[in-house]
Protein backbone atom coordinates (compact mmCIF):
# COMPACT_ATOMS: atom_id res chain seq x y z
CA UNK A 1 0.00 0.00 0.00
CA UNK A 2 1.30 3.60 -1.05
CA UNK A 3 2.08 6.54 1.75
CA UNK A 4 -0.98 8.02 -0.23
CA UNK A 5 -3.38 4.78 1.39
CA UNK A 6 -2.36 5.25 4.46
CA UNK A 7 -5.70 6.43 6.86
CA UNK A 8 -4.65 10.34 7.44
CA UNK A 9 -4.01 10.53 3.71
CA UNK A 10 -7.73 11.21 3.21
CA UNK A 11 -7.69 13.77 5.51
CA UNK A 12 -4.95 15.60 3.69
CA UNK A 13 -7.33 15.89 0.53
CA UNK A 14 -9.49 19.07 1.64
CA UNK A 15 -6.43 21.30 2.44
CA UNK A 16 -4.59 20.24 -0.65
CA UNK A 17 -7.91 20.62 -2.63
CA UNK A 18 -8.38 24.46 -0.64
CA UNK A 19 -5.04 25.48 -2.39
CA UNK A 20 -6.46 24.03 -5.88
CA UNK A 21 -9.84 26.08 -5.55
CA UNK A 22 -8.20 29.39 -4.34
CA UNK A 23 -7.14 29.25 -7.90
CA UNK A 24 -9.69 30.90 -10.67
CA UNK A 25 -7.23 30.38 -13.54
CA UNK A 26 -9.36 26.90 -15.88
CA UNK A 27 -6.27 26.14 -16.81
CA UNK A 28 -4.26 25.90 -13.86
CA UNK A 29 -6.74 24.56 -11.83
CA UNK A 30 -6.83 21.18 -14.61
CA UNK A 31 -3.35 21.14 -13.47
CA UNK A 32 -3.55 21.08 -10.06
CA UNK A 33 -6.03 18.97 -9.50
CA UNK A 34 -4.55 16.42 -11.64
CA UNK A 35 -0.89 17.22 -9.88
CA UNK A 36 -2.94 16.53 -6.54
CA UNK A 37 -4.49 13.51 -7.60
CA UNK A 38 -1.11 11.98 -8.84
CA UNK A 39 0.76 12.56 -5.71
CA UNK A 40 -2.20 11.69 -3.13
CA UNK A 41 -2.82 8.58 -4.93
CA UNK A 42 0.43 7.53 -5.48
CA UNK A 43 0.14 7.06 -9.09
CA UNK A 44 3.22 6.99 -11.69
CA UNK A 45 1.59 9.66 -14.02
CA UNK A 46 -1.93 10.99 -14.10
CA UNK A 47 -4.60 12.98 -16.52
CA UNK A 48 -7.52 14.93 -16.42
CA UNK A 49 -9.60 14.63 -19.46
CA UNK A 50 -11.99 17.96 -19.47
CA UNK A 51 -14.91 18.33 -21.65
CA UNK A 52 -14.54 21.86 -22.98
CA UNK A 53 -17.57 23.64 -24.87
CA UNK A 54 -16.06 25.88 -28.02
CA UNK A 55 -17.90 28.70 -29.01
CA UNK A 56 -20.75 27.25 -31.51
CA UNK A 57 -21.83 24.95 -28.19
CA UNK A 58 -20.20 21.88 -29.47
CA UNK A 59 -18.30 19.43 -27.03
CA UNK A 60 -14.68 18.46 -27.68
CA UNK A 61 -12.27 16.94 -24.77
CA UNK A 62 -8.70 18.85 -23.42
CA UNK A 63 -6.42 16.30 -21.06
CA UNK A 64 -4.09 17.45 -18.75
CA UNK A 65 -1.29 15.09 -17.50
CA UNK A 66 0.94 14.86 -14.82
CA UNK A 67 3.82 12.53 -13.30
CA UNK A 68 7.23 11.44 -14.05
CA UNK A 69 6.58 10.89 -17.59
CA UNK A 70 4.17 13.68 -18.05
CA UNK A 71 6.19 14.83 -21.95
CA UNK A 72 5.48 11.16 -23.20
CA UNK A 73 1.62 12.27 -23.15
CA UNK A 74 2.34 15.06 -25.29
CA UNK A 75 1.36 13.74 -28.75
CA UNK A 76 -0.93 10.77 -27.67
CA UNK A 77 -4.49 10.97 -28.85
CA UNK A 78 -6.97 10.58 -26.57
CA UNK A 79 -8.59 6.90 -25.59
CA UNK A 80 -10.81 5.08 -27.59
CA UNK A 81 -14.03 4.87 -25.49
CA UNK A 82 -13.89 1.24 -24.40
CA UNK A 83 -15.44 -0.80 -21.64
CA UNK A 84 -12.63 0.13 -20.15
CA UNK A 85 -12.89 4.00 -20.12
CA UNK A 86 -16.72 4.65 -21.00
CA UNK A 87 -17.93 4.36 -17.27
CA UNK A 88 -15.89 6.84 -16.48
CA UNK A 89 -16.23 9.09 -19.59
CA UNK A 90 -20.19 8.97 -19.47
CA UNK A 91 -19.78 9.61 -15.97
CA UNK A 92 -21.33 6.26 -14.16
CA UNK A 93 -18.55 4.89 -11.61
CA UNK A 94 -15.13 5.09 -10.72
CA UNK A 95 -13.33 2.02 -12.81
CA UNK A 96 -10.05 0.02 -10.76
CA UNK A 97 -8.05 -2.57 -12.39
CA UNK A 98 -5.48 -4.10 -10.46
CA UNK A 99 -3.36 -5.18 -13.73
CA UNK A 100 -4.71 -4.31 -16.80
CA UNK A 101 -1.95 -6.91 -18.08
CA UNK A 102 -3.36 -10.46 -16.74
CA UNK A 103 -7.35 -9.39 -17.13
CA UNK A 104 -10.30 -8.50 -19.64
CA UNK A 105 -9.23 -4.97 -20.19
CA UNK A 106 -5.59 -6.17 -21.92
CA UNK A 107 -5.36 -4.34 -24.97
CA UNK A 108 -7.62 -1.20 -24.19
CA UNK A 109 -4.60 1.44 -23.57
CA UNK A 110 -3.97 3.47 -26.61
CA UNK A 111 -1.17 2.50 -28.85
CA UNK A 112 2.12 3.61 -27.47
CA UNK A 113 0.89 4.77 -24.04
CA UNK A 114 3.57 3.97 -21.28
CA UNK A 115 3.71 1.08 -19.46
CA UNK A 116 0.13 0.61 -17.39
CA UNK A 117 -0.70 -1.78 -15.25
CA UNK A 118 -2.41 -0.83 -12.07
CA UNK A 119 -5.61 1.25 -13.31
CA UNK A 120 -7.76 4.06 -11.09
CA UNK A 121 -10.29 6.41 -12.69
CA UNK A 122 -13.16 8.33 -11.57
CA UNK A 123 -15.57 10.75 -12.90
CA UNK A 124 -15.55 14.84 -12.09
CA UNK A 125 -19.48 15.15 -11.68
CA UNK A 126 -20.47 19.15 -11.62
CA UNK A 127 -23.17 19.90 -8.91
CA UNK A 128 -25.83 19.64 -11.72
CA UNK A 129 -25.24 16.45 -12.63
CA UNK A 130 -23.09 17.68 -15.55
CA UNK A 131 -19.85 15.42 -16.21
CA UNK A 132 -17.15 17.59 -16.30
CA UNK A 133 -14.64 15.12 -17.41
CA UNK A 134 -12.53 12.11 -16.32
CA UNK A 135 -9.79 11.86 -13.17
CA UNK A 136 -7.24 8.67 -14.87
CA UNK A 137 -4.12 7.31 -13.02
CA UNK A 138 -1.44 4.67 -13.68
CA UNK A 139 1.27 2.49 -12.29
CA UNK A 140 3.32 0.51 -14.05
CA UNK A 141 3.71 -1.69 -11.40
CA UNK A 142 0.32 -3.83 -10.46
CA UNK A 143 -2.15 -4.00 -7.28
CA UNK A 144 -0.99 -0.42 -6.21
CA UNK A 145 -4.61 1.25 -5.54
CA UNK A 146 -6.94 0.20 -3.05
CA UNK A 147 -9.99 0.65 -1.67
CA UNK A 148 -8.51 3.19 0.43
CA UNK A 149 -6.58 5.06 -2.83
CA UNK A 150 -10.00 5.24 -4.32
CA UNK A 151 -11.79 7.09 -1.87
CA UNK A 152 -8.87 9.49 -1.92
CA UNK A 153 -9.23 10.08 -5.54
CA UNK A 154 -13.24 10.34 -5.35
CA UNK A 155 -12.22 12.76 -2.58
CA UNK A 156 -10.26 14.71 -5.05
CA UNK A 157 -12.70 14.85 -7.69
CA UNK A 158 -15.51 16.15 -5.53
CA UNK A 159 -13.40 18.75 -5.03
CA UNK A 160 -11.72 19.61 -8.07
CA UNK A 161 -15.58 19.47 -9.80
CA UNK A 162 -16.10 22.40 -7.16
CA UNK A 163 -12.94 24.13 -8.10
CA UNK A 164 -13.22 23.67 -12.03
CA UNK A 165 -17.18 25.24 -11.79
CA UNK A 166 -15.46 28.07 -9.75
CA UNK A 167 -12.90 28.94 -12.11
CA UNK A 168 -15.68 27.98 -15.15
CA UNK A 169 -17.88 30.68 -13.30
CA UNK A 170 -15.26 33.22 -13.01
CA UNK A 171 -14.09 32.49 -16.53
CA UNK A 172 -17.52 32.88 -17.66
CA UNK A 173 -17.60 36.36 -15.78
CA UNK A 174 -14.69 37.31 -17.56
CA UNK A 175 -15.90 36.62 -20.78
CA UNK A 176 -19.57 38.51 -20.06
CA UNK A 177 -17.40 41.72 -18.81
CA UNK A 178 -15.15 41.73 -22.09
CA UNK A 179 -18.67 41.39 -23.98
CA UNK A 180 -20.05 43.95 -22.12
CA UNK A 181 -16.94 46.18 -22.55
CA UNK A 182 -16.98 45.18 -26.39
CA UNK A 183 -20.50 46.40 -26.24
CA UNK A 184 -20.16 49.31 -24.62
CA UNK A 185 -17.23 50.55 -26.65
CA UNK A 186 -19.46 49.26 -29.87
CA UNK A 187 -22.42 51.26 -28.47
CA UNK A 188 -19.83 54.13 -28.25
CA UNK A 189 -18.70 54.31 -31.73
CA UNK A 190 -22.08 53.79 -33.00
CA UNK A 191 -23.42 56.80 -30.64
CA UNK A 192 -20.06 59.26 -31.96
CA UNK A 193 -21.31 57.56 -35.60
CA UNK A 194 -24.85 59.19 -35.00
CA UNK A 195 -24.23 61.92 -33.65
CA UNK A 196 -21.56 63.03 -36.02
CA UNK A 197 -23.89 62.27 -38.73
CA UNK A 198 -26.77 64.31 -37.25
CA UNK A 199 -24.07 67.36 -36.41
CA UNK A 200 -22.96 66.99 -40.52
CA UNK A 201 -27.33 67.55 -40.95
CA UNK A 202 -27.34 69.75 -38.91
CA UNK A 203 -24.30 71.75 -40.11
CA UNK A 204 -26.13 71.34 -43.43
CA UNK A 205 -29.14 73.52 -42.10
CA UNK A 206 -27.73 75.65 -40.84
CA UNK A 207 -25.59 78.87 -42.29
CA UNK A 208 -22.29 77.83 -43.92
CA UNK A 209 -20.79 81.12 -43.42
CA UNK A 210 -21.52 84.02 -41.38
CA UNK A 211 -21.51 87.72 -43.04
CA UNK A 212 -18.67 89.52 -42.84
CA UNK A 213 -20.17 92.80 -41.02
CA UNK A 214 -18.37 95.84 -39.50
CA UNK A 215 -18.65 96.58 -35.89
CA UNK A 216 -19.74 93.12 -35.24
CA UNK A 217 -17.52 89.94 -34.32
CA UNK A 218 -19.26 86.44 -33.79
CA UNK A 219 -19.03 83.02 -32.72
CA UNK A 220 -21.92 80.62 -33.03
CA UNK A 221 -21.58 76.78 -31.66
CA UNK A 222 -24.12 73.78 -32.11
CA UNK A 223 -24.01 70.31 -29.81
CA UNK A 224 -26.70 67.93 -30.52
CA UNK A 225 -28.05 65.65 -27.61
CA UNK A 226 -26.15 62.65 -26.35
CA UNK A 227 -28.95 60.67 -25.45
CA UNK A 228 -30.84 60.83 -28.45
CA UNK A 229 -28.16 60.82 -31.13
CA UNK A 230 -30.06 62.81 -34.16
CA UNK A 231 -30.62 65.95 -35.30
CA UNK A 232 -32.56 67.95 -33.33
CA UNK A 233 -34.53 71.67 -34.12
CA UNK A 234 -32.17 73.76 -32.54
CA UNK A 235 -30.21 77.01 -35.06
CA UNK A 236 -28.98 79.85 -35.15
CA UNK A 237 -28.34 82.87 -37.86
CA UNK A 238 -26.85 86.13 -38.16
CA UNK A 239 -28.46 88.09 -41.08
CA UNK A 240 -26.96 91.62 -42.64
CA UNK A 241 -29.96 93.60 -42.89
CA UNK A 242 -28.15 96.38 -44.61
CA UNK A 243 -24.60 98.48 -44.90
CA UNK A 244 -24.59 99.16 -41.11
CA UNK A 245 -27.02 96.55 -39.48
CA UNK A 246 -27.39 93.08 -38.14
CA UNK A 247 -29.95 90.94 -37.28
CA UNK A 248 -29.03 87.71 -34.78
CA UNK A 249 -31.37 85.37 -34.35
CA UNK A 250 -31.70 81.85 -32.65
CA UNK A 251 -34.32 79.38 -32.05
CA UNK A 252 -35.84 76.18 -31.23
CA UNK A 253 -38.50 73.51 -33.09
CA UNK A 254 -39.60 71.27 -30.74
CA UNK A 255 -38.72 67.79 -31.15
CA UNK A 256 -35.44 65.22 -32.38
CA UNK A 257 -36.12 64.20 -35.68
CA UNK A 258 -36.00 64.52 -39.10
CA UNK A 259 -39.43 66.60 -38.85
CA UNK A 260 -37.81 68.61 -36.80
CA UNK A 261 -34.66 69.08 -38.69
CA UNK A 262 -37.01 69.61 -41.75
CA UNK A 263 -39.00 72.44 -39.91
CA UNK A 264 -35.92 74.31 -38.20
CA UNK A 265 -34.23 74.35 -41.78
CA UNK A 266 -37.59 76.04 -43.62
CA UNK A 267 -38.48 78.01 -39.98
CA UNK A 268 -34.83 79.88 -40.47
CA UNK A 269 -34.61 80.53 -44.39
CA UNK A 270 -37.99 81.91 -44.48
CA UNK A 271 -37.40 84.02 -41.65
CA UNK A 272 -34.53 85.00 -43.05
CA UNK A 273 -35.71 86.14 -46.39
CA UNK A 274 -38.32 88.55 -44.63
CA UNK A 275 -35.56 89.70 -42.94
CA UNK A 276 -33.24 90.71 -45.52
CA UNK A 277 -36.30 92.15 -47.59
CA UNK A 278 -36.59 94.81 -45.04
CA UNK A 279 -39.07 93.70 -42.90
CA UNK A 280 -38.63 94.60 -38.98
CA UNK A 281 -37.89 91.45 -36.29
CA UNK A 282 -41.53 91.39 -35.07
CA UNK A 283 -43.21 91.61 -39.17
CA UNK A 284 -40.71 88.86 -40.18
CA UNK A 285 -41.77 86.31 -37.07
CA UNK A 286 -45.54 87.28 -37.60
CA UNK A 287 -45.15 86.00 -41.31
CA UNK A 288 -42.95 83.10 -40.91
CA UNK A 289 -45.25 82.15 -37.99
CA UNK A 290 -48.72 82.72 -40.54
CA UNK A 291 -46.59 80.40 -43.42
CA UNK A 292 -45.16 77.70 -41.53
CA UNK A 293 -48.66 77.65 -38.96
CA UNK A 294 -50.61 77.16 -42.43
CA UNK A 295 -48.27 74.90 -44.12
CA UNK A 296 -47.02 72.35 -40.88
CA UNK A 297 -48.58 70.15 -38.68
CA UNK A 298 -48.09 70.87 -35.16
CA UNK A 299 -45.08 72.98 -35.26
CA UNK A 300 -44.00 74.66 -32.20
CA UNK A 301 -40.76 76.94 -32.09
CA UNK A 302 -39.22 79.17 -30.20
CA UNK A 303 -37.46 81.82 -31.41
CA UNK A 304 -35.44 85.54 -30.50
CA UNK A 305 -34.22 88.55 -32.95
CA UNK A 306 -32.22 91.12 -32.09
CA UNK A 307 -31.44 93.87 -34.62
CA UNK A 308 -28.88 96.29 -34.33
CA UNK A 309 -27.54 99.67 -35.99
CA UNK A 310 -24.06 99.34 -35.99
CA UNK A 311 -23.95 102.70 -36.55
CA UNK A 312 -25.71 104.47 -33.59
CA UNK A 313 -26.11 100.99 -31.17
CA UNK A 314 -29.93 101.68 -31.14
CA UNK A 315 -31.65 98.77 -31.82
CA UNK A 316 -34.83 95.91 -30.85
CA UNK A 317 -35.15 93.09 -29.39
CA UNK A 318 -38.52 90.40 -30.42
CA UNK A 319 -38.80 87.40 -28.80
CA UNK A 320 -41.37 84.34 -28.95
CA UNK A 321 -40.98 82.53 -25.66
CA UNK A 322 -37.25 82.40 -26.27
CA UNK A 323 -34.89 82.48 -22.98
CA UNK A 324 -34.06 86.04 -22.50
CA UNK A 325 -30.16 86.62 -24.20
CA UNK A 326 -27.58 87.75 -21.99
CA UNK A 327 -25.96 90.75 -22.47
CA UNK A 328 -22.38 91.60 -20.40
CA UNK A 329 -21.88 95.60 -20.56
CA UNK A 330 -18.54 97.39 -21.25
CA UNK A 331 -18.59 98.24 -17.58
CA UNK A 332 -18.51 94.95 -16.35
CA UNK A 333 -22.05 94.67 -15.36
CA UNK A 334 -24.12 91.07 -17.07
CA UNK A 335 -27.69 91.42 -17.15
CA UNK A 336 -30.64 89.83 -19.33
CA UNK A 337 -31.51 91.70 -22.13
CA UNK A 338 -35.15 92.50 -22.95
CA UNK A 339 -38.28 91.84 -20.43
CA UNK A 340 -40.98 91.49 -23.13
CA UNK A 341 -41.84 87.46 -23.97
CA UNK A 342 -44.60 86.67 -26.29
CA UNK A 343 -46.27 83.30 -27.69
CA UNK A 344 -44.16 80.51 -29.22
CA UNK A 345 -44.10 80.39 -33.29
CA UNK A 346 -46.80 77.87 -34.32
CA UNK A 347 -49.79 78.68 -31.88
CA UNK A 348 -51.97 80.76 -33.92
CA UNK A 349 -51.62 82.27 -37.22
CA UNK A 350 -52.20 85.66 -36.87
CA UNK A 351 -50.72 86.21 -33.86
CA UNK A 352 -48.28 89.12 -33.90
CA UNK A 353 -45.34 90.11 -31.53
CA UNK A 354 -43.88 93.36 -29.89
CA UNK A 355 -40.18 94.72 -30.05
CA UNK A 356 -38.43 95.98 -27.38
CA UNK A 357 -35.98 98.77 -27.84
CA UNK A 358 -32.49 98.49 -26.53
CA UNK A 359 -28.92 100.73 -26.90
CA UNK A 360 -25.84 98.86 -27.36
CA UNK A 361 -22.45 100.54 -26.63
CA UNK A 362 -18.94 100.27 -28.06
CA UNK A 363 -17.65 96.63 -26.07
CA UNK A 364 -20.81 94.80 -25.37
CA UNK A 365 -21.35 91.79 -25.94
CA UNK A 366 -24.73 89.59 -26.43
CA UNK A 367 -24.95 86.33 -25.44
CA UNK A 368 -28.27 84.13 -27.25
CA UNK A 369 -28.91 80.55 -26.77
CA UNK A 370 -31.04 77.85 -26.44
CA UNK A 371 -32.87 76.26 -23.26
CA UNK A 372 -30.79 73.14 -23.90
CA UNK A 373 -27.85 75.13 -22.15
CA UNK A 374 -29.74 75.79 -18.81
CA UNK A 375 -32.49 73.33 -18.47
CA UNK A 376 -30.99 70.41 -17.02
CA UNK A 377 -32.99 67.24 -15.47
CA UNK A 378 -32.46 68.08 -11.54
CA UNK A 379 -31.72 71.54 -11.32
CA UNK A 380 -32.79 74.89 -10.93
CA UNK A 381 -33.24 76.69 -14.18
CA UNK A 382 -32.66 80.15 -12.22
CA UNK A 383 -29.45 79.19 -10.54
CA UNK A 384 -28.19 77.54 -13.78
CA UNK A 385 -29.21 81.05 -15.45
CA UNK A 386 -27.10 82.26 -12.96
CA UNK A 387 -24.38 80.38 -13.36
CA UNK A 388 -24.22 81.03 -16.94
CA UNK A 389 -23.75 84.70 -16.18
CA UNK A 390 -20.86 83.89 -14.01
CA UNK A 391 -19.25 82.42 -17.00
CA UNK A 392 -20.19 85.30 -19.09
CA UNK A 393 -18.31 87.33 -16.62
CA UNK A 394 -15.76 85.34 -16.44
CA UNK A 395 -14.57 84.89 -19.87
CA UNK A 396 -15.15 88.50 -20.66
CA UNK A 397 -11.49 89.45 -22.21
CA UNK A 398 -11.56 86.02 -24.10
CA UNK A 399 -12.70 86.80 -28.04
CA UNK A 400 -16.17 85.41 -28.74
CA UNK A 401 -14.30 81.90 -30.44
CA UNK A 402 -12.54 81.27 -27.01
CA UNK A 403 -15.71 82.59 -24.73
CA UNK A 404 -18.28 80.39 -26.53
CA UNK A 405 -15.46 76.91 -25.97
CA UNK A 406 -15.20 78.27 -22.17
CA UNK A 407 -19.55 78.41 -22.08
CA UNK A 408 -20.48 75.13 -23.72
CA UNK A 409 -17.07 73.37 -21.55
CA UNK A 410 -18.96 74.65 -18.52
CA UNK A 411 -22.34 74.40 -19.25
CA UNK A 412 -23.06 73.01 -22.76
CA UNK A 413 -22.67 68.98 -22.92
CA UNK A 414 -26.13 68.27 -22.42
CA UNK A 415 -27.36 64.45 -22.72
CA UNK A 416 -31.09 65.03 -23.78
CA UNK A 417 -31.46 68.21 -25.40
CA UNK A 418 -29.40 69.79 -28.33
CA UNK A 419 -27.82 73.47 -27.90
CA UNK A 420 -27.43 76.28 -29.98
CA UNK A 421 -25.15 79.34 -28.44
CA UNK A 422 -24.19 82.92 -30.10
CA UNK A 423 -21.90 84.90 -28.80
CA UNK A 424 -21.53 88.42 -30.31
CA UNK A 425 -19.07 91.52 -29.77
CA UNK A 426 -21.04 94.60 -30.86
CA UNK A 427 -18.44 97.58 -31.38
CA UNK A 428 -21.07 100.66 -32.79
CA UNK A 429 -19.80 102.79 -35.62
CA UNK A 430 -20.48 105.63 -33.70
CA UNK A 431 -22.26 105.38 -30.41
CA UNK A 432 -19.66 104.63 -27.39
CA UNK A 433 -21.65 104.65 -24.74
CA UNK A 434 -24.49 105.65 -22.28
CA UNK A 435 -23.36 107.54 -19.61
CA UNK A 436 -25.74 107.53 -16.24
CA UNK A 437 -23.43 107.64 -13.13
CA UNK A 438 -20.60 109.67 -12.38
CA UNK A 439 -18.20 106.29 -12.34
CA UNK A 440 -19.09 105.69 -15.87
CA UNK A 441 -17.04 108.98 -16.97
CA UNK A 442 -14.00 106.93 -16.79
CA UNK A 443 -15.31 104.51 -18.99
CA UNK A 444 -16.33 106.91 -21.75
CA UNK A 445 -12.98 108.16 -22.03
CA UNK A 446 -11.37 105.12 -22.04
CA UNK A 447 -13.74 104.11 -24.62
CA UNK A 448 -12.64 107.08 -26.12
CA UNK A 449 -9.14 106.25 -26.50
CA UNK A 450 -9.64 102.45 -28.20
CA UNK A 451 -11.73 104.50 -31.10
CA UNK A 452 -8.70 107.07 -31.57
CA UNK A 453 -6.10 104.46 -31.69
CA UNK A 454 -8.35 102.07 -34.15
CA UNK A 455 -9.25 105.29 -36.18
CA UNK A 456 -5.00 106.18 -36.25
CA UNK A 457 -5.53 109.25 -34.38
CA UNK A 458 -3.48 108.86 -31.38
CA UNK A 459 -2.90 112.93 -31.47
CA UNK A 460 -6.16 113.59 -30.96
CA UNK A 461 -6.40 111.63 -27.98
CA UNK A 462 -5.88 114.29 -25.70
CA UNK A 463 -7.98 117.08 -26.56
CA UNK A 464 -11.02 114.48 -27.35
CA UNK A 465 -10.74 112.80 -24.00
CA UNK A 466 -10.66 116.84 -22.36
CA UNK A 467 -13.75 117.51 -24.32
CA UNK A 468 -15.81 114.26 -23.96
CA UNK A 469 -15.02 114.47 -20.23
CA UNK A 470 -16.61 118.03 -19.81
CA UNK A 471 -19.46 117.18 -22.09
CA UNK A 472 -20.50 113.94 -20.74
CA UNK A 473 -19.81 115.83 -16.69
CA UNK A 474 -21.90 118.47 -18.09
CA UNK A 475 -24.80 116.33 -18.73
CA UNK A 476 -24.74 114.50 -15.63
CA UNK A 477 -24.74 117.48 -13.75
CA UNK A 478 -27.23 119.37 -15.91
CA UNK A 479 -28.78 117.94 -18.58
CA UNK A 480 -31.26 115.08 -17.19
CA UNK A 481 -28.26 112.62 -15.49
CA UNK A 482 -28.13 110.23 -18.48
CA UNK A 483 -25.63 110.65 -21.77
CA UNK A 484 -25.29 109.17 -24.74
CA UNK A 485 -22.05 109.53 -26.31
CA UNK A 486 -21.05 109.56 -29.99
CA UNK A 487 -18.02 109.60 -31.77
CA UNK A 488 -18.24 110.05 -35.88
CA UNK A 489 -15.10 110.75 -38.31
CA UNK A 490 -15.20 114.10 -39.92
CA UNK A 491 -12.67 113.42 -42.99
CA UNK A 492 -9.45 114.02 -41.00
CA UNK A 493 -10.78 114.79 -37.71
CA UNK A 494 -13.39 113.73 -35.54
CA UNK A 495 -17.12 115.24 -34.14
CA UNK A 496 -18.14 113.92 -30.85
CA UNK A 497 -21.79 114.16 -30.01
CA UNK A 498 -23.70 113.95 -26.33
CA UNK A 499 -27.47 113.18 -26.21
CA UNK A 500 -29.56 114.06 -22.72
CA UNK A 501 -33.27 114.45 -22.65
CA UNK A 502 -33.07 118.18 -21.52
CA UNK A 503 -33.80 120.97 -23.54
CA UNK A 504 -31.78 123.59 -22.56
CA UNK A 505 -28.38 123.64 -24.08
CA UNK A 506 -24.86 125.26 -22.87
CA UNK A 507 -24.88 128.66 -23.05
CA UNK A 508 -20.36 130.64 -23.05
CA UNK A 509 -21.07 133.39 -20.34
CA UNK A 510 -17.89 134.97 -18.84
CA UNK A 511 -17.01 132.68 -15.62
CA UNK A 512 -17.51 134.22 -11.95
CA UNK A 513 -13.76 134.00 -10.21
CA UNK A 514 -15.44 132.64 -7.17
CA UNK A 515 -17.44 129.91 -8.62
CA UNK A 516 -16.38 126.30 -8.89
CA UNK A 517 -17.48 125.50 -12.22
CA UNK A 518 -18.86 127.63 -15.25
CA UNK A 519 -15.72 126.89 -17.17
CA UNK A 520 -16.58 124.18 -18.84
CA UNK A 521 -18.09 125.06 -22.07
CA UNK A 522 -15.71 127.83 -21.94
CA UNK A 523 -12.57 125.40 -22.28
CA UNK A 524 -14.70 123.25 -25.13
CA UNK A 525 -15.01 126.34 -27.03
CA UNK A 526 -11.31 127.22 -26.43
CA UNK A 527 -10.08 123.65 -28.16
CA UNK A 528 -12.64 122.75 -31.03
CA UNK A 529 -12.66 123.71 -34.68
CA UNK A 530 -16.96 124.18 -34.15
CA UNK A 531 -19.10 123.56 -31.28
CA UNK A 532 -22.96 123.27 -31.26
CA UNK A 533 -26.36 122.72 -29.61
CA UNK A 534 -29.54 120.47 -31.89
CA UNK A 535 -32.86 120.61 -30.05
CA UNK A 536 -35.02 118.11 -31.12
CA UNK A 537 -38.09 116.65 -29.67
CA UNK A 538 -36.75 114.55 -27.08
CA UNK A 539 -34.10 116.57 -25.96
CA UNK A 540 -30.95 118.01 -27.59
CA UNK A 541 -27.57 117.23 -28.53
CA UNK A 542 -24.28 118.71 -27.64
CA UNK A 543 -21.79 118.35 -30.50
CA UNK A 544 -17.99 119.38 -31.41
CA UNK A 545 -15.57 119.06 -34.06
CA UNK A 546 -11.62 118.49 -33.77
CA UNK A 547 -9.03 118.52 -36.87
CA UNK A 548 -5.92 117.28 -35.78
CA UNK A 549 -3.48 120.59 -35.32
Amino acid sequence: MTDAARPGALTSVPAEMLQVGADLDLQRVLQSVTDTGTRLSGARFGAFFYNAVDTDGEMYRLHVVSGAEAASFAKMPSPRITELFEPTFSGEHTVRVDDLVEGPYRGHMPRGHLPVRSYLATPVIGRDGTVIGSLLFGHQEPGMFDERTEEIVGAVAAQAAIAVENAQLFEQEQAARRDAEDAREQLRRHVAELTEASLTLQRSLLPADLPDVPGVTTAVRYLPAVAHAEVGGDWYDVIATGETAVTLAIGDVQGHNMQAAAEMGRLRTTLRAYLAEGHSPAEALARTNKLTTSDSEALLATCCLISVDLRSGEGVIVRAGHPLPMLHRADGTVVELGALEDSPLGLFPDETWKEERIRLCHGDRIVLYTDGLVDLRGTDMAERIWDLATVVEGVARLTPEEAADEILRNLGRRDEDDVALVVCDITPLDHLVTVDAPEKVRLARSLTADQLEIWSLPELAPPVMLVVTELVTNTLQHGGGVADLVLRRTGSGVRIEVTDSDLDGPALVAADPDAEGQRGILLVDAMVREWGVDVHSSGKTVWAELDPR
